[in-house]
Order: structure tokens, then sequence, then C-alpha cells
């Protein structure tokens, strides 16, 4: 009797892993959305109806499973939803409302699903975390691809494509969520590869970044990395040697990439489009006006200057869920920033939604996991000035879920070890 249930047992953590693993490559990679944008494919909502379906089997073990989920997280997701819901009440006056109330509800679900998946064993997370390594080089595949052939990866939202922008995205449709992946797949795996690696694994991860030209990626990245430099991740041995490396990098960057587009080379051969020509020309001088205050730019300027004057006419109380959905309706953008979108809707309360998610995700963290929950940290409240779209992009909602399952996980790991020396 004890056999089969080991072997039940086994069975299932077989099949946990296999789960996990297929989470990461249909969600970190963003294929459920691409594959809905390019090809007309089913709706990602119905991929994680397939998950929440393929799960039904852990909930066998739900009664010693239930401890593993973070209580922090759940009571998070609990004022989340609580807070919607008042909140709904009060701005059912818009149309966009009940939209983004269902799409909250998507996001918490999402969270609550990927935490099953991920939760209760380490082997499990480890194997995400694999998968996260194998997608992040296979995503820098794809972005060298891209620029080279910019219809690769053409979908029906044509404003983002490569082919107009002329900056590779590989399947996140936007260059600049792309370079952020890679920072996201560089925080979740570093972990895994030997020290010696480490360096050459971030020089890789910053080509990849770059050949994305995005302006927030490489500043998220320097931040990481001088987070995982301080805390020894990234052996400062090595980073002494790696930095006459990096400047050799740069400078070869320089003169044949940057100093070949003065004679138009890549211009007159068609290898690259005007569009990625224009941005390379930015990088020579980032702090130009051009460079700052190009169309992009403008438009994000104005968007943030016209949001926070909407908020200061109702700081306290906000103007409701979905407002921000009503002013992408009349000038066709949203804020780029998470705090001011939330800020927007609910007033000065809204600017503490995404800190305490994060805290609740990374609090208790023990040795083995928080480095990872700091660097993840500093990703997470970085990137959301830059960007409004996170709890949107389910590669950052699974990082949450994954996080939070690791730090656990590894708190009853220590605790039993404890036990074990007594």
């Amino acid at each position: 009797m004890n056999i089969k249930l080991l072997k039940t047992s086994n069975l299932l953590l077989y099949y946990q892993c296999t789960l996990a693993v297929g989470a990461v490559l249909i969600f970190f990679t963003n294929l459920d959305t691409y594959l809905e944008t390019a090809v007309a494919a089913p709706s990602p909502k119905l991929w994680i109806i397939v998950f929440a379906v393929a799960s039904i089997p852990l909930f066998s073990t739900f009664i010693s499973r239930k401890k593993y989920f973070s209580l922090s997280l759940l009571a998070w997701l609990t004022g989340y939803f609580v807070i919607s819901v008042i909140y709904l009440g009060l701005s059912s006056q818009y149309e966009s409302s009940f939209d983004e109330f269902k799409s909250r509800i998507l996001t918490i679900f999402f969270i609550l699903l990927m935490s099953l998946i991920f939760s209760q064993y380490s082997i499990v997370q480890t194997w995400a975390r694999r998968s996260i390594l194998a997608v992040t080089f296979i995503n820098i595949i794809t972005y060298f691809y891209g620029l080279m052939n910019p219809s690769a990866f053409v979908t029906i939202i044509e404003h983002q494509s490569a082919e107009l922008t002329g900056r590779p995205s590989g399947f996140y449709v936007d260059a600049n969520r792309a370079g952020c992946a890679l920072v996201s797949g560089l925080i979740l795996t570093i972990g895994l590869l030997p020290k010696r690696y480490r360096l050459p694994f971030v020089v890789i991860i910053f080509i990849g970044i770059f050949i994305t030209f995005s302006r927030s990626a490489p500043i998220t990245l320097l931040i990481v990395l001088v987070l995982l430099i301080s805390k020894n991740e990234i052996p400062r041995k090595y980073v002494f040697l790696g930095i006459p490396l990096l400047g050799i990098i740069l400078i070869v960057i320089n003169l044949l990439g940057l100093n070949l587009l003065d004679t138009h080379n890549f211009e007159y051969s068609g290898l690259l489009k005007d569009t990625t020509i224009h941005r390379i020309n930015q990088f020579e001088s980032p702090l130009s006006s051009d460079a700052i205050f190009d169309a992009s730019g403008q438009t994000r300027l104005f968007i943030l200057e016209l949001s926070w004057q909407k908020f200061l006419e109702s700081p306290f109380f906000g103007w409701g869920v979905g407002y921000t959905l009503e002013l992408e309706k009349i000038y066709n953008i949203r804020p780029h920033n998470m705090y001011l979108l939330f800020m927007l809707e609910h007033g000065f309360l809204g600017a503490l939604f995404l800190p305490f998610l994060v805290i609740s995700v990374t609090q208790n963290a023990s040795k083995r996991t928080q480095n990872i929950s700091l660097a993840f940290a500093a990703l997470i409240l970085t990137w959301a000035i830059f960007s409004h779209n996170i709890f949107e992009q389910r590669e950052f909602l699974l990082m949450f879920s994954l996080i939070a399952a690791m730090n656990v996980t590894s708190h009853f790991e220590q605790k039993y070890q404890k036990m074990q020396k007594l």
C-alpha cells in the first residue's frame, strides 16, 4: 500500500513538473498572446482555462499543499479584489469599468493558478527556472532573427511590429517588454549557473537587450546587476576581469555598427530599416533632445503630464476602475507608469498597490532565495516607472507566483533542516 502511494506521489510530482515547464513555455514567452495576434489561435484566456483544468489532479493533495501557499500573497490578492469591487461601484459610469474589473479578476486567478502549479516542491521550481533559462537563450536568437528579418514576427498589432518600428521583439511584440524579459530571465536563472559562467551570461543578456534598442531595459539591467554584484551572485573578481571585456564589446559595437551607419552601408543595403537606424543613431547621443523627445517620447510626456493633472484633481479617491481605459479611448494611449495608473484610478492609495504586492511576495525570503527576491523587487519597482502593463503581462505574474512559492518552500526546507540538527 505504501509502495502504491509512493508511486502515485512520484507520478503526481512528475506531472506537476510538466505543468510548470509548460506554463513557462506558454506564458513566460508570451506565446499565448502572440499566437492569437499572429495566426488567430485561441485567446490567452483559453490557455489559462486549459492549465486550470490540467491542474485539477493537484487538488488531490490540497490538504498537505495548502501550507505552501504564501499567506501574505493571498492577503494582498484578497485586498486587491475587495478594493476593486468597492471602486467598481464608484465608477459604474464608465463603459470600461467592468472590462477593467474582469481583467483584474483574471490577474488574480492567474496568480493563484501559477501558485498552485509551482507550490510545495523545490524540484518543480528548479525545472521552471531551467525552462526560463532555455527561453532566455531562445529569445535572444529570435531577436537576432527579427533584426535581420523584420517580417518574421508580424502581428495584427501593426504599430508595434518589427516591420514598422525596426526593433526586434520576438514573441513579445513590444521591444521594451522583450528587453525586460531578458532581465527577468537573468534574475531567475543566474543562480543555476556556476559562478565562472555568470559574467559571460550577463554579456550575452546585454547584447540581447542592446539589439532591441530599448532605453528602459538597460537602466533596469544596470540596477539589477549592481544588486547582484553587491550580493556576490556575480563574483567581484570576475567583474573586474569583465570590465575590459565589456569595454571592448562597446568599442566594437561603435566601430562596426554606429560608424558604419555614417557611411549609410546598412541603409543602402536594406539590412536595417530607417526606423532602426534612427534608434541606433540615438544611442550615439542618448541625452540629446532628439533622443529624449522623439515622437514616442513626446507622446509619453504628454500623457504623463495629462495624467498627473487629472490625479491632482482627485488625489484622495481617484477617478475609479477603468478610468485610464477611458483616457485611452480619447488619446489612444495610457500612462506608461504603473504607479500613476493606479493613482489615477484609486488616488494616493493606488501608489501602494505594487510595492505592497512586491513585499507580500518577497518577505520572509530565506538565505537561498533572498538575493533573487531583492533583484526581483528592484526589477518590478523600477520597471513600473516605464510600463503600466505589469498586471496584464503574464511573464511578470508568473514571476510573482514562482518567487513567492520559492520563498515559502525554502522557508519550510530551512525549518526542516534545523529540526534535523536538533
